[in-house]
């Protein structure tokens, strides 16, 4: 399935994650937030898991570590660019 269709799909099963102001609404967003948390953690931890193949003598094992290294390398970038720091 293409990258695109399944972010279509994820988006759709999670639901929005925006605040709104209205407190009913936003307690579903919460919840849906919380799902868009546990389901990135979960990716990340698959990521972290793949890097460990990145030094591999097979190619297409090493081709999995490597672009797993990257997308972690090119996600800290992203979170550094937008200025956040750990309090």
């Amino acid at each position: 399935m293409q990258p695109d269709i399944i972010t279509e799909i994820l988006s759709r099963l999670i639901g929005y994650t925006a605040p709104t102001g209205d407190s009913e609404v936003d307690n579903t967003r919460a919840a849906n937030n919380s799902a868009l948390i546990y389901v990135t953690y979960q990716c990340i931890e698959t990521l972290i898991e793949n890097t460990k193949n990145k030094d591999s003598s097979f190619i297409s094992v090493k081709k999995i570590g490597q672009d797993s290294y990257d997308a972690l390398n090119n996600i800290v970038d992203m979170i550094v660019d937008t200025g956040m720091r750990r309090e």
